[in-house]
């Protein structure tokens, strides 16, 4: 089993693995019931020790080590760690000790790139046996690492989403595993662990850095306690806290895949490295660390109440500390690991203080701790604050362009301080940079004094400010909006963004999230792109502005394209405002995009008031696979002119759908109803124009045509139809008879005519536009026929279709009263396939759950019976399928209203045809969505589409990562032309039942002679039989176990797929003593008889007795010299013998 990375969603850190596998494995395991001793632990090994405090000293932890199960070591020498539970599944990503003493996990699964969240689990520790307690959900985000917080009683993690670039902090139900957001946190906190007094302590992955939050839960950023020393963690890595010694432990795992164990004082940050956990050969990540606290004796008392420390507030190093007192025999109280001092002849319920002094310059732990006769009780903890502090950041950070050059800051000062310590309120001061978006950073005031800074720059671009808050140490820091500063962009502008300073004029802006918003791509072609989003696309590409005059207009003209085409459409708009935020705005263009050729959009732009304005384009497309482009921006005052007019026939009837064309240029347009056109957008100059619509004439001006500036050309023409033609024929099948039902389609560039022949197979297109078309013949049950004709005045086109090799159904097998067999079935359904029987690749998902489907539409509406597919062998076996067929929507998309499902249905293996009969027919009135899921990679095989009888069907293969929230993406795309191996029998409704003169092969085995043609024997005469029902008497066929077998034939020697009845036992009195494999006659022998298996001797019998013929070692019979009559043939093979009653001709 491979390391797993980092999240992908970090990356800050350039040399770490962020940016591989989301997977990255937390994990802070607070205070929880005392682990039991287990076989594994050292022989007469102490658990404890006493610490500075008197208390019990922890000398083991325990954790996950990834690949090899649950594990111990001591903390002071860990290399000497211990296997107690021995696993490598689960994968466990992140978990802690829970009150009850058991581990609450998270699981994970592998993909090849990445990971999913699978489950939510318990493990008791003294057995290590797990039990589930929740699926997760698709989308569920990595959970880096939990902890459980005693005082709030709540379980709080680190979870990341696919595109975050840093963790959130969360609550989790530890029931239902559902996510309540605190905060998406500003800063890679790594792991987490609770001191068990409220307060949630966090290290930083890069530098082990120490930050603490109060209350976690209020949805504050944790503050930085103490600078770290610890080595930057590459791989997954989990903290815990000694809380009787009151020190996190870190269990680091660097970049050569050891885990290392770093234990840290989070007051000072100190770090002591311990050594890896495990030795260097076997160390792996560490899980779920956890260090148990000591459990006090019975009877020994509570801790110290309503402990507050309360620091000087000048400044100085002096605190005061009150508590309450519980019944103690004494109290002791401790500074930062030091006793200061021992009460005695404690009164339970009264008030303790003591004034502190000599404090350290920052955090300070403060202990006190309990005891009586029966032993030392419980303590209380204060984690506090002294000395100077330094200020929050601004609340309020606004930025204005007060004039084109010139911006204008302001922000409300900071009321409180990072840490709660002592700041100056005179003593503010503020560090104001500048940073452009071509990359430039300018300290712009070091120590400026106010709350309002306006500065004038003198190199226009986009820039955003950060004002730091400072007194004796720099502070918190706020960051404003960004914003263009400079003269506003004069017209004619053209941009094809060639350069980076191009893309610096435009302010890429997500209001969901998307961090990747409008990147700039500096290959050529240059261009900006908009990268999908898992929460859908809100995002804002916002030029510098121009001044615009109201009664001008403006000539807007934008190149764009989507990724992937037809079948994942980018929406957008285009929109004018007067600053550069996403409100107040007016859109002047809104459209659908789904072309992977770039699209030119044209947009005649008016102001209502003379102003700066700048403009905006707008990607809000759901989260659809694929890129949205942007390559080129024109803006100018519109001096273009137009080209109009109306198109008539020789009738004097407009003329609707007819393509005109500006030569030498991109421009066209289509006429209307009434024949009318219009093409804008014309630079003044002579042009020539062209006019084509399918079944016309095409007609180009025999005039030049003088466009001039800011006017409108007339230019009227007729357009002639085409001459009319009509094309008939009689549809028949392969058995020549006329075939009813057949839909006969003609196509040819913007044309189509079809029909469907009636009970005589003929069919009739009348006014028929002449020329060369496709055709089609299709109907269920039969090869669509495909070809070309060149349709004239009065074309015949007679057509045979192919049935295709369909098999019966419904096979029975009953006694009859004369002692034979009696077989019926039923004739093949209709069967509703794309794919040619060879698979070329499959589809699915790493990621796969029962709710994730694939599979492909059907329009025609039907009944379904059966459903077979077939599988790769790619991450397989796939041992199972579940089977889905939902509804379809009236625009030919699934739903997800389920019509039909079974689960975990068995299958035969990959690379064979399934098949599920269904208990009872499936009505699907609008149609089908035919589909499958799997738990993991479904494989479902793909046919490649290249076929010419099965070539790929666009727009019908769907998936949806799940079902229920009726979101589907077409597989189609550039890269994907294939047809799923998917196919349903059942009944066409709404269509002519089909009249066909099925033919029928019948064959009687041995009951395990399915794959072994050898042993069939035909029942039937070349060619089938027409019926549907079959009597075998069966004379003269040893006693035994038998099937019957029955496919259906057809005209051109093909022969069906076999359909087999259950196993039948006939008697007859005739014995077999088993030689295997040896060919019993089903009638007279002719010249040569084959035995099927070489034999050690053969002989024939006349029936009084006489040898006529025998043979040794051998598998054939010469019979040619016997005369015809009944004969005994009696066969030995080793010790085993056959004797059988022939007929020679």
């Amino acid at each position: 089993m491979t390391k797993i990375l980092l999240s992908v969603i970090f990356t800050l850190m350039a040399s770490a693995a962020f940016g591989t596998a989301p997977g990255n494995l937390f994990t802070v395991a607070p205070r929880g019931a005392k682990p039991q001793s287990t076989a594994a632990e050292q022989p007469g090994e102490l658990n404890y020790r006493q610490n500075a405090y008197g208390l019990p000293d922890a000398l083991r932890g325990t954790g996950v080590a990834f690949d090899v199960g649950y594990v111990s070591f001591p903390l002071q020498t860990p290399r000497t760690r211990t296997t107690v539970h021995a696993f490598s599944n689960p994968l466990i990503i992140a978990g802690t000790m829970m009150p009850d003493g058991k581990m609450l996990a998270f699981t994970f699964v592998e993909t090849s790139s990445s990971t999913k969240m699978e489950k939510m689990v318990r493990m008791d520790p003294a057995t290590g046996a797990f039990t589930d307690v929740a699926a997760l959900p698709d989308g569920y985000p990595n959970i880096l690492d939990l902890t459980y917080e005693p005082v709030s009683a709540k379980l709080l993690g680190l979870a990341a989403w696919p595109a975050d670039k840093t963790p959130s902090l969360v609550s989790i139900n530890p029931t239902t595993a559902e996510i309540t957001l605190l905060r998406k946190l500003d800063n890679v906190w790594y792991s987490l662990a609770a001191d068990g007094s409220g307060r949630v302590f966090f290290v930083r992955q890069s530098n082990g850095d120490v930050g603490v939050s109060f209350n976690p839960l209020d949805g504050t950023e944790p503050v930085i306690a103490a600078k770290g020393s610890a080595s930057a963690a590459s791989y997954v890595s989990s903290m815990a806290m000694d809380r009787d010694d009151y020190m996190l432990y870190w269990a680091s795992c660097a970049s050569n895949g050891r885990s290392t164990l770093f234990k840290i004082n989070p007051a000072t940050g100190a770090t002591t490295n311990l050594g890896t956990i495990g030795t260097a050969v076997v160390s792996t990540e560490v899980m779920a660390l956890n260090i148990a606290a000591s459990e006090p004796a019975a009877g020994t008392p509570q801790a110290p109440s309503s402990l507050l420390v309360k620091a000087a507030a000048s400044g100085s190093l002096t605190a005061t500390a009150t508590w309450t007192n519980p019944a103690v025999d004494s109290l002791c109280l401790f500074l930062n690991g030091e006793l200061l001092k021992t009460f005695v002849g404690v009164q339970s319920g009264s008030n303790g203080n003591m004034e502190l002094s000599g404090l350290r310059q920052g955090y300070n732990h403060l202990r006190l701790t309990t005891a009586n006769a029966a032993g030392k009780g419980r303590y209380a903890d204060a984690f506090f604050w002294a000395g100077h502090d330094v200020p929050r950041a601004v609340s309020n950070l606004k930025v204005q362009r007060v004039a084109s050059d010139s911006a204008l800051l302001t922000w409300t000062a900071p009321s409180s301080t990072v840490h709660g310590g002592y700041v100056s309120p005179t003593g503010i001061k503020y560090r104001i940079t500048r940073y452009s978006l071509a990359g430039d950073t300018t300290v712009v005031s070091k120590t400026y004094r106010g709350t309002s800074f306006r500065e004038k720059i003198s190199t226009p671009g986009n820039y955003y400010y950060t004002v730091q808050s400072l007194s004796s140490d720099y502070g918190e820091t706020a960051t404003s909006e960004t914003l263009y500063l400079g003269p506003a962009l004069s017209l004619p502008y053209n941009c094809d963004f060639s350069t980076r300073a191009a893309y610096t004029l435009w302010t890429p802006k997500s209001m969901n999230g998307n961090s990747r918003c409008w990147t700039y791509y500096s290959s050529k072609p240059q261009h900006v792109y908009n990268p999908p989003f898992n929460k859908g696309n809100n995002d804002w590409f916002l030029s510098a502005p121009f001044s615009l005059e109201q009664g001008k207009e403006y000539y807007i003209y934008m190149q764009i394209k989507s990724g992937l085409g037809e079948y994942y459409p980018k929406m957008f708009d285009i929109s004018l405002g007067k600053d550069d935020s996403v409100d107040g705005r007016t859109t002047i263009y809104r459209d659908t995009i789904a072309s992977k050729a770039i699209e030119e959009v044209r947009i005649t732009a008016k102001v209502d008031k003379t102003g700066e304005y700048t403009l905006a384009l707008h990607d809000y497309s759901p989260f659809i696979s694929c890129n949205l482009y942007l390559y080129k921006v024109s803006v100018c005052e519109k001096t273009t002119g137009k080209i109009s007019g109306r198109i008539t026939d020789n009738t004097g009837k407009g003329v609707s759908g007819v393509t005109v064309s500006l030569d030498q240029t991109t421009l066209t347009a289509t006429s209307g109803a009434d024949g009318h056109y219009l093409i804008d957008y014309i630079e003044p100059g002579t042009y020539s124009l062209s006019a084509f619509k399918p079944g016309y004439a095409s007609h180009s001006s025999s005039a030049p045509l003088n466009v001039e500036s800011k006017s409108t050309l007339q230019y009227d023409f007729k357009l002639n139809p085409t001459a009319r033609a009509t094309v008939k024929g009689i549809v028949k099948d392969d058995n020549n008879m006329p075939l009813q039902g057949v839909k006969v389609e003609f196509t040819a560039e913007g044309l189509s005519y079809s029909a469907t022949t009636g009970a005589d197979g003929s069919y009739t297109i009348s006014d028929v536009s002449a020329g060369s078309y496709s055709y089609t013949a299709s109907r269920l049950r039969f090869l669509t026929l495909r070809g070309n004709a060149t349709v004239t005045a009065e074309t015949d086109l007679p057509m045979t279709l192919k049935a295709l090799d369909l098999a019966p159904h419904g096979l029975k097998s009953t006694s009859a009263d004369d002692g034979s067999v009696k077989l019926t079935w039923n004739e093949p359904r209709d069967l509703f396939r794309r794919d040619n029987g060879v698979p070329k690749s499959q589809n699915g998902a790493m990621v796969g759950t029962d709710n994730y489907l694939f599979g492909c539409v059907w329009k025609q509406p039907a009944t379904l019976n059966a459903i077979s597919w077939m599988t790769t062998e790619y991450q397989g076996p796939h041992n199972y399928m579940n089977l889905w067929v939902l509804d379809v929507k009236a625009d030919g998309t699934p739903s997800a209203k389920v019509l039909y499902n079974a689960m975990n249905v068995p299958a035969n293996g990959d690379l064979v045809w399934n098949r599920h009969e269904m208990d009872a027919p499936v009505n699907c009135p609008n149609g089908f969505y035919l589909a499958v899921s799997y738990r993991g990679m479904a494989s479902i095989a793909m046919s490649d589409g290249e076929d010419a009888d099965w070539p790929f069907v666009a727009g019908v293969n769907y998936r949806s990562s799940d079902f229920r929230t009726d979101n589907w993406t077409c597989v189609d795309a550039s890269f994907v032309k294939n047809n799923y191996m998917l196919r349903a029998e059942g009944t066409g409704l709404g269509i002519a039942p089909v009249s066909y003169a099925y033919r029928y092969n019948v064959w009687r085995l041995p009951a395990d002679a399915q794959t072994d043609t050898v042993k069939w024997v035909a029942l039937t005469p070349a060619g089938g039989i027409a019926d549907t029902s079959f009597a075998d008497a069966h004379t003269d066929v040893a006693d035994g176990d038998y099937r019957y077998a029955v496919a259906a034939c057809y005209p051109d020697g093909r022969i069906s797929s076999v359909l087999f009845s259950e196993p039948v036992h006939l008697t007859n009195g005739v014995a077999q003593l088993g030689i295997d494999g040896l060919l019993i006659p089903s009638g007279p022998v002719a010249d040569v008889l084959p035995l099927g298996v070489r034999v050690d001797e053969a002989a024939v019998y006349a029936l009084d007795g006489s040898v006529k013929l025998r043979s040794s070692d051998t598998d054939i019979l010469d019979m040619s010299g016997m005369v015809a009559g009944c004969y005994i043939l009696r066969v030995k093979l080793a010790q085993r013998v056959s004797v059988i009653k022939i007929i020679k001709k």
